[in-house]
């Protein structure tokens, strides 16, 4: 694993990402912590590792006993938790490098990612069943839920709510039939791959096949849902070709070009005017070459074994002829549409497009033949093929006018000038050749590779030619001493067919991986045919007489159906009308009654009120007068009382004021009397005193 820094270009750091020899790999998933960009996580075949970067050293971390899981896919839910999926059908939830849960997706109908199983390495795994596949892939966390593959081409959506997620739908690619396995690997209908809408309403997978396919994630309409409640898949735009596409041919009155598919057996009629796919139509049988009438009415095909002269109805190709050739890999018809040409192994039969008849057969190849084109006129027809030789035949004689051969060149396709005079041959040896008048004037290498096909305007004056990897090789003429070419790149594989519309606007192209791409022609003023000011596109279609009379007898039908309704719904409204009135009179009638009751209920309330609140008025007076009374009574005994107590308190404070002075009397008194005794006791003391001190002076001078 290498860590970029985008900004300064260059690899900061890298680390083995698997972890030999416990496992070896390969590292089928990884996933960045969305919160962290410094925390990676990696899994695989028995492999699952967790690793920190510091100080540009990667570390593992948590969980790693993987050796008997093998893992498919990873995701973070949230910057701590972990979602992988393994092969056989299980779902991981590792939390903080912890293991702490592992589902069985079949029956896994909701789960809580912070729930904890115990011993979650017990889980059994789903049981197999022959050719099917259980492993998990593309998990996608999304603000709403998540979104993983399970199988060959089933995806379960969780939808978060509260912090669990439950399984709300299930997506399913149907699968393709009709077409051939590239391997017996993996089918058609496998999803390799998802992707979400940055709003999270539409969900894009990738199939084996060249197209895309989505299914909305919310307010999925009826159309996408089976009765088991399960979303299909539609294609992204148009229903493309699977596989390389064999012939390609455009029509003159209509907007329209037809083409037919090597793999998927199926004959498809596209408008290049607004790019859509007007019908598509599948076989059982190889189909190798189609051509469309100047008139888009009718298209002849080349089957295994037969060649088919087709009506283009609006529903389908409905067979009209069929003409026993078993080897036809070619058809064309001519300018005007009269005749059309079938290359039949190394021969070309050329029949008339209306009473079916073969008119020519033309021979002189040895090789299979690439490419036939009429002239403008219809007189000539041109072919060329890989035994290096081009052939001019007349169609008004059946005999061949020109022959140029060069036998170590093989020929893919050609294109002629209107008076048949310059040749522009397309070569699998890259050369670019212009033949004038059957003498080869320019012979030049244009470095591109093979040329696989070439195509020139109806003005003679712009000429594409297609080379290696799908390369589109632009060519103004005519061609002076050095050939100035412009190059313009879409398919990544080679062209097989390409093809100009009636007015020089539009270049179809028609590539071996399926893919069809209509270039409009720019900065080519005064080099494009000028077409009658009379010319529109028509919009007339084949209708068959029967079908229409059937059409016409069951619009009569549904007509006077409609009409049985309207007159049935026109009654049932009368009758409802009728009904309602009645009902709305016994309504108005019962409003009445009840109305008058209500109204003499109301009468004989208000009396009623009337006469209580005349009641509560007069005793509500007497209560004021009482009240007011005993209030007076009450002020009068407290004012004598109020006059008692200030006497009272009068007689106590004087009687206070007397006991104080008293009492202060006598503490004066005490005090004095306390104070002779005092004095007294002092005095007796010290004449005690004195007459202890002669006595000891006595004492002292008897004992001296």
């Amino acid at each position: 694993m290498y860590y970029y820094n985008w900004e300064n270009s260059k690899i900061e750091s890298y680390v083995k990402a698997s972890n030999p020899p416990n496992a070896e790999g390969p590292v089928l998933d990884m996933a960045l912590n969305p919160s962290d960009n410094t925390i990676c996580c990696f899994v695989g075949k028995g492999l699952f590792r967790l690793v920190t970067i510091s100080d540009s050293i990667w570390r593992q971390y948590g969980f790693q006993k993987a050796d008997n899981l093998d893992f498919s896919t990873v995701c973070w839910l949230n910057g701590d938790r972990i979602l992988a999926g393994t092969m056989d059908g299980r779902i991981v939830i590792v939390e903080n490098g912890e293991l702490i849960a592992m589902y069985n997706v079949k029956t896994m109908m909701d789960f809580d990612p912070k729930h904890r199983i115990k011993a979650p390495l017990d889980v059994v795994p789903l049981s197999k069943e022959s050719n099917q596949r259980m492993d998990i892939r593309c998990c996608i966390p999304i603000k709403i839920g998540l979104i993983f593959v399970f199988g060959d081409s089933c995806v379960y959506y969780y939808e978060k709510t509260n912090h669990r997620y439950k399984r709300r739908n299930e997506f399913l690619k149907q699968t393709d039939s009709n077409l051939n396995a590239l391997d017996t690997d993996r089918p058609m209908h496998n999803i390799e791959t998802l992707s979400i809408s940055p709003k999270n309403l539409k969900m894009i997978c990738v199939t084996r096949r060249s197209q895309l396919f989505w299914a909305p994630l919310t307010e999925i309409p009826d159309t996408y849902m089976n009765a088991q409640n399960i979303v299909y898949f539609k294609p992204l735009g148009e229903d493309l070709h699977h596989g390389g596409i064999s012939s390609l041919s455009t029509c003159k009155w209509k907007p329209i070009f037809i083409t037919c598919g090597k793999v998927d057996h199926t004959i498809r009629v596209w408008n290049y005017l607004n790019c859509s796919l007007l019908l598509s139509q599948q076989y059982q049988e190889d189909v190798f070459s189609v051509s469309l009438h100047p008139s888009g009415l009718y298209s002849v095909a080349a089957f295994t074994g037969k060649v088919e002269f087709q009506l283009v109805h609006t529903e389908g190709l409905k067979s009209w002829r069929e003409f026993a050739v078993t080897s036809c890999n070619l058809t064309e018809f001519s300018m005007s549409g009269h005749m059309f040409a079938l290359a039949n192994q190394f021969d070309v039969d050329v029949y008339c497009s209306v009473k079916f008849e073969k008119r020519f057969t033309y021979k002189g190849h040895s090789s299979t033949i690439t490419a036939m084109v009429w002239a403008p006129n219809d007189m000539k027809l041109v072919t060329c093929g890989k035994d290096g030789a081009i052939y001019e035949f007349n169609t008004r004689t059946g005999e061949r006018d020109m022959d140029i051969v060069h036998s170590k060149t093989i020929y893919m396709d050609l294109a002629i000038s209107n008076d048949t005079n310059q040749i522009f041959p397309a070569a699998q040896d890259g050369r670019f050749k212009e033949i004038n008048n059957q003498s080869v004037v320019r012979d030049i290498d244009l470095h591109q590779g093979a040329l696989d096909a070439i195509v020139l305007s109806r003005s003679d004056l712009i000429l594409f030619v297609a080379g290696q990897n799908g390369v589109v090789l632009s060519l103004m003429l005519p061609i002076m001493a050095e050939i100035k070419h412009k190059e313009f790149n879409m398919h990544n594989k080679n062209i097989t067919k390409m093809s100009m519309t009636i007015d020089d606007s539009n270049l179809i192209t028609c590539s071996s991986d399926g893919s069809i791409c209509i270039w409009e022609i720019k900065d080519a003023e005064g080099k494009k045919v000028i077409l009658n000011d009379q010319f529109a596109y028509s919009d007339d279609i084949l209708v068959n007489a029967l079908d229409l009379k059937n059409k016409i007898e069951n619009m009569a039908e549904l007509k006077m159906r409609v009409n049985e309704l309207e007159r049935e719904s026109k009654y049932q409204i009368t009758q409802l009308i009728k009904s309602k009135e009645q009902q709305i009179q016994e309504l108005n009638n019962n409003h009445s009654i009840v109305m008058k009751i209500l109204e003499n209920k109301n009468t004989e309330i208000t009396k009623k009120h009337m006469a209580d609140k005349s009641r509560l008025e007069m005793e509500l007076n007497l209560l004021k007068d009482s009240h007011a009374q005993e209030l007076e009574e009450l002020e009068a005994n407290y004012n004598e009382k109020l006059l008692y107590e200030y006497e009272k308190y009068d007689t106590l404070q004087n009687e206070l004021i007397k006991t104080n002075s008293e009492l202060e009397k006598d503490m004066n008194k005490s005090e004095f009397e306390q104070n002779e005794k005092l004095q007294k006791i002092v005095d007796q003391f010290k004449i005690k005193l004195n007459e202890k001190d002669e006595h000891i002076v006595k004492v002292s001078c008897v004992l001296v």
